[in-house]
């Protein structure tokens, strides 16, 4: 009863007792004591005694209020893992991914890993998209996704040749994170007749352009360094033009899709 009245905390019990058969001493551990000393007692083995289990009550202690401590992070990593999914819900609400020139999957995590899809219409016809993968995760990460996400649907609203777009989204993400932080990226845009493709691509595994009688067309290979890493002036902001017939495709993915994992529980690999 004292035992369960105290919960976690560790308190020692020891019996004293005249009694010496086996069979009870046994109960006397089994029914929670931690020691037992025959009498006549021997004040210094007691007392010795008693200082080895305050020792092992003081780490208990220690043990105990880490473990308060654990799970106060772990409800505070859970509220913040919600609190990134809630950012990066809204800023991918008015994205149009739903257009019939994009296929796209996005697998559901624990806690936002710091990918981001956008997609919008241009105003003459045509289609911007951007797929991002920010350094951290979780609020970190989510809150990179707040000026981009602002800023491209404000430039592509007003059809912004794609330099203009990558070079203003590095500067904005330049100023807004903080230097461990960056976003790898790449920027696509996709003429009305969509028999041409703008690219511009930093940081992210190769993409792929794929048809569906030749197969694999070409691979698309980073050329820049990531989005916020570089300032105005060391920033490039060249693009990589695509021709397109009937039926091609062009993939691009994150590292998610290469360091995800099959069955096996082997990685996928870029190959």
């Amino acid at each position: 009863k004292i035992k369960a009245a105290l919960g976690s905390q560790y308190i020692p019990v020891i019996f004293l007792t005249g009694l010496t058969d086996e069979a009870t001493l046994i109960k006397c551990l089994e029914s929670g004591g931690d020691d037992f000393l025959p009498k006549p007692v021997d004040e210094i083995i007691l007392q010795a005694k008693m200082k080895a289990h305050g020792r092992t009550r003081e780490l208990n202690e220690q043990v105990r209020k880490k473990n308060d401590e654990l799970v106060y992070l772990h409800n505070r990593l859970k509220q913040e893992h919600a609190m990134g999914e809630h950012v990066l819900s809204n800023a991918m609400k008015d994205s149009a991914l739903d257009s019939p020139s994009i296929n796209h999957f996005i697998s559901p995590a624990s806690l936002f890993n710091g990918d981001l899809l956008l997609a919008a219409p241009k105003p003459s016809g045509g289609l911007y998209v951007f797929l991002g993968d920010f350094t951290e995760h979780g609020v970190a990460a989510s809150t990179g996704a707040i000026p981009v996400s602002q800023a491209f649907y404000a430039m592509t609203g007003k059809g912004l040749p794609l330099t203009e777009i990558a070079r203003t989204l590095n500067n904005s993400l330049y100023k807004f994170l903080p230097d461990h932080m960056f976003c790898a990226a790449t920027l696509l845009e996709l003429n009305q007749a969509g028999d041409m493709a703008k690219l511009w691509m930093g940081g992210l595994p190769d993409g792929v352009v794929i048809s569906t009688d030749a197969g694999l067309k070409g691979t698309i290979t980073s050329q820049h360094m990531p989005l916020g890493i570089l300032d105005g002036d060391e920033f490039e902001d060249e693009l990589e033009f695509i021709k397109l017939a009937d039926g091609d495709s062009i993939i691009c993915y994150t590292d998610g899709i290469t360091e995800g994992v099959n069955s096996k529980g082997e990685m996928f690999g870029e190959e």
